[in-house]
């Protein structure tokens, strides 16, 4: 299930132009810009993807039915449920029922984009910014997901699926089959 995203930005900002005069009230030699031009662009682009989900394959199995069960408490520690009527460690009683493959896909892309426009003025001794501009956004997704269902059509015991391996130490033989 591989989960992939790429995110790239750039942000670009140019000073247009810059003139400066003198102020009253100030040294003549101090100097505060008159009109400061600026122009910025910026944008983004990100794309990802999740292929698999949340989804497993799965078989599904039926099996012996109305099992009763004692429990067996002579080690109050780890109590044991045991069957009584049937042996469900039998893999000769479980056949397959059904199966589900899952097919899931995810996938995302977005765009962002905006630019703007700011001019400096000043009415008398009052400086101001004078800025327009726009943004613009993007976001397309999609999710598919095409699971596939199959029902057995005939007998198809556990017993041909399982390997000879076993593992009796297991819990250190509390629940061995019997």
């Amino acid at each position: 299930m591989p989960i992939f995203t790429i995110t790239a930005a750039h942000l670009y900002t140019r000073r247009m132009r810059e003139t400066s005069s003198p102020t009253r009230g100030l040294s003549p030699l101090s100097t505060i810009p008159a009109t400061c031009n600026t122009a910025s662009i910026s944008f983004a682009v990100s794309r990802g993807h999740n292929y698999g989900g949340q989804d497993f394959a799965t078989t599904y199995f039926n099996g012996p039915s109305n099992v009763q069960f004692a429990l067996n408490q002579t080690d109050p520690y780890r109590p044991n449920l045991q069957p009584v009527n049937t042996s469900i460690y039998n893999p000769a009683t479980y056949s397959i029922a059904s199966t589900e493959l899952p097919n899931y896909r995810s996938v995302e892309l977005d765009y962002e984009g905006s630019a703007s426009l700011a001019r400096r003025y000043n009415l008398g001794s009052h400086f101001s910014t004078f800025e327009m501009g726009f943004l613009v956004r993007n976001a397309h997704k999609t999710q598919n997901e095409n699971d596939q269902f199959y029902n057995a059509t005939g007998d198809f015991p556990m017993s041909q699926l399982l390997s000879g391996h076993t593992n009796p130490n297991y819990y250190d033989g509390t629940f061995v089959s019997v």
